[in-house]
This record gives structure tokens, C-alpha cells and sequence, in this order.
């Protein structure tokens, strides 16, 4: 993550601010994919020609700025893609559960408190890295963390603050077997 995400005041503009600033890697033109020769995508911005960008080119630029979240009209975690047929569905009811009720929103925020600065949250992303669960995340155990975390989130869902009915209920028993694959009980 750049450096501007830990900044306390970090808003929208701030994002769109770096965003901009990134290399572009390609445009999309009738003909395809072009390279954009790594011209920042603020430069792109200042062509008046038949070069200059359109929405599609932004969507593309934003798409090719790999940070760990993305965010589109939707929010990418790329950490996890790619996940087993089985528990596909394991981080969306993970992240509704987290993001849709507020009191576990609060209550993650404050979890994720001793990494609010760039060198913690480096330190915990390099500890997770080499040790998975094992690792630390600003001296307590990443283990700990999640499990914490899911208890959260299946209290969440027992209690009927986030919607639980037809296939979210096929989404928590994705999660909950991802989480027994390493040896931590959900409660969905």
C-alpha cells in the first residue's frame, strides 16, 4: 500500500491523487489493448486529441494498479483470489459480515490499530508472509486475530444483523469450512 494510506487525513481526492500519478500501462482503442508507454495517467489527462483518455482508459488504469484492495463498484481483496471451488464464496461472508454491521466494523478497526502506520502494517503483511496464521500482527498472533474476527462475524449473522437467508447461508458454510481447514471453529 503507498505511504498516503496511513496518513490520518487520507480521503477520496487523496486516492484519485495516486491513482493518477501511477504509470499507465495501456489505452483501450477500437484496435485493442495499446501500450500508454508508462505515461503517468494525470499526463493522459492533459490530451485534447483523439489520445486523450476516456472512462474506459481509467477503468483499465484502475484495474492495473495491483495494491491489496481494489476498490471498483465493488471491493477486490487480491489476496484472496483463486480460492477452491469449496470455499469460494468463504471471503465475501467474511468481508459482509465485517463491513455491513457497523459494531464489527468499529470493533475491526480497532483490531487493526497497532498497524495504522506504514512500517506496522509492513512488518505484519512480511510476518504473515513467512508464518500464515502463525505469524504476528503488532505483537498478538495473527491466529488470534482472525479468530477474533470470526467470531465477530458469525455473531453478525447469528443475531440476524447481516442477511443470512438462501445463498448466504451456502457462503457461511463456505467459510466456516475454510476455517476448520485451519483448525479455528465459525460459528455461522
Amino acid at each position: 500500500l503507498p505511504a498516503v494510506v496511513f496518513d490520518p487525513g487520507f480521503d477520496l481526492d487523496s486516492w484519485i491523487d495516486v491513482i493518477c500519478d501511477v504509470p499507465s500501462m495501456f489505452h483501450r482503442r477500437a484496435r485493442g489493448l495499446v501500450p500508454a508507454g508508462g505515461v503517468p495517467f494525470r499526463k493522459m489527462m492533459e490530451r485534447t486529441t483523439c489520445e486523450a483518455p476516456r472512462m474506459e482508459d481509467w477503468e483499465l488504469h484502475l484495474s492495473s494498479v495491483f495494491t491489496e484492495v481494489r476498490s471498483y463498484a465493488y471491493i477486490e481483496v487480491r489476496s484472496a483470489d483463486l480460492l477452491p471451488d469449496d470455499v469460494a464464496f468463504a471471503v465475501p461472508s467474511f468481508w459482509t459480515g465485517l463491513l455491513y454491521d457497523d459494531d464489527n466494523l468499529s470493533a475491526a478497526l480497532d483490531l487493526g490499530r497497532p498497524v495504522d502506520n506504514r512500517a506496522a502494517w509492513r512488518a505484519a503483511m512480511d510476518s504473515a508472509a513467512k508464518s500464515g496464521l502463525d505469524g504476528e500482527i503488532g505483537g498478538r498472533s495473527i491466529r488470534d486475530q482472525v479468530t477474533a474476527l470470526l467470531e465477530m462475524v458469525g455473531a453478525a449473522y447469528r443475531a440476524g444483523r447481516v442477511p443470512c437467508g438462501g445463498s448466504n447461508r451456502a457462503a457461511l458454510s463456505s467459510l466456516d469450512a475454510l476455517a476448520l481447514r485451519h483448525g479455528i471453529r465459525f460459528r455461522p
